[in-house]
């Protein structure tokens, strides 16, 4: 199944993450590798934590995308 995950690459001085739809079937492989990929679960824009519904926000989107 198709995921959003997010992927870290580190340069020499920086870290760059970048979000990516990819496969779970091949997470076993990537962290065996040393890969740093993680199955992104809420999405959180700035102004949910800013008002305080941070909570609210992610029970509604797990309820969403029936991840309870």
């Amino acid at each position: 199944m198709k995921r959003k995950m997010l992927l870290t690459v580190k340069g020499k001085e920086r870290e760059w993450c970048f979000e990516v739809d990819a496969d779970t079937k091949h997470l076993d492989e990537w962290w065996d590798d040393d890969i740093d990929v993680g199955i992104i679960e809420n999405i959180i824009p700035e102004w949910v934590v800013d008002i305080g519904l941070l909570r609210v926000w992610c029970f509604i989107q797990d309820l969403i995308n029936f991840n309870l």
